[in-house]
């Protein structure tokens, strides 16, 4: 796109943030020339260098995790305001030496499919990935605190997965991504802010760890009433949850308190109206074995292991009986078909 149209937007940027320094020029390992400065010995990437007269394609982008200035080495630490606002690019790989993606530093960028950002980063800023169409799947950092506003604003995410180290989900964070089906909330979460997941049409199942019902703001689930087949809440919460203004709007909110099927209450049967749909699902089965999981499916699934923090473990088909090796030994909730039906694994 043309950078022509951003220049005095990344200078309003630029003022609210540090003095600035002289940039320089840094060719990637993929030949990408990228635009650097450097204050008090780390390094920040203020943006791409032009690739045509008005555009900036960065191909599959590997961000390198040192540079050398006057004769030293030193870190990139820090992903400038509005560094790539509108450029191309593939992939971009972020190096575990950054520790700062400053307010729309990939904001709009065309081709972006995926994206991980690193444990090392600690803050995000907003609007950081705001309206970039292409990228359906996002790692975040285990070290964030919160997610801040339209930090990813109609993007395409198929699944979210907050981290336990987050408390704050800010407003309008994951507003019109129309193609999520799933959301996992971690344990750590105290405030979901405004419309944080407004418009999200075909969102089929969120699972909250919060033992506490977090703090949530008016419309955060707007949009999905009708189409969540099923909120799972930790043991001994679900009356909480219920009684909360937003999170009452659900009907189907169940319990995970351990049991075979997560999500339905004791002495409910199985496939009942309200709990995880399992429909036509009942040959399917998990258990442990030797220090594995092994899942027995009567014809090709798709399988999901997630740890009891919401990480995915491992993702497969299977047909028959498979083995899956995990991590260590734990609780363990396995995903057979999009969550059409689900077991908690006792790994010993």
């Amino acid at each position: 796109m043309k950078k022509t149209l951003f220049f005095l937007a990344a200078a309003t940027f630029a003022a609210a943030g540090m003095a600035q320094a002289p940039t320089f020029e840094v060719t990637t390992q993929n030949g990408a020339v990228l635009l650097m400065s450097v204050v008090d010995g780390a390094a920040t990437v203020t943006g791409g260098k032009l690739t045509t007269g008005t555009e900036c394609n960065l191909g599959d982008l590997v961000i390198p995790a040192t540079v050398e200035h006057d004769g030293n080495t030193v870190p990139v630490t820090t992903i400038g305001a509005a560094a790539f606002n509108h450029d191309t690019m593939t992939s971009v790989v972020i190096p575990s030496s950054v520790t700062s993606i400053k307010m729309s530093a990939f904001r709009q960028v065309e081709g972006l499919q995926s994206v991980t950002i690193p444990n090392s980063v600690t803050e995000l800023g907003r609007m950081a990935f705001l309206q970039c169409a292409s990228l359906t799947s996002v790692t975040l950092s285990e070290a964030l605190t919160e997610i801040p506003m339209n930090a990813f604003y109609q993007c395409n995410l198929s699944s979210v997965t907050i981290p336990n180290s987050v408390t704050t989900i800010s407003d309008f964070a994951f507003d019109a991504n129309g193609n999520i089906t799933n959301i996992t909330i971690g344990s750590g979460v105290d405030s979901i802010g405004e419309q944080a997941f407004f418009d999200n049409s075909n969102l089929d199942m969120v699972t909250v760890l919060c033992t506490e019902v977090p703090r949530t703001g008016a419309r955060a689930f707007t949009g999905s009433e009708n189409t969540l087949t099923s909120v799972v809440v930790p043991c001994g919460t679900a009356d909480a949850y219920r009684a909360n203004e937003e999170w009452g709007k659900f009907a189907r909110i169940r319990e995970n308190c351990g049991g075979d099927n997560p999500g339905e209450e004791p002495g409910e049967e199985p496939g009942g109206n309200e709990g995880i749909a399992t429909t036509d699902m009942s040959a399917f089965n998990a258990y442990a074995a030797e220090g594995r999981i092994v899942v027995d499916c009567p014809v090709a699934t798709n399988v999901q292991v997630f740890a009891t923090d919401g990480r995915s473990v491992a993702t497969l088909t299977a047909n028959g009986k498979k083995a899956i090796e995990v991590p260590a030994a734990g609780v363990y909730i396995v995903s057979f078909d999009g969550r059409k039906a689900t077991k908690t694994v006792v790994v010993k």
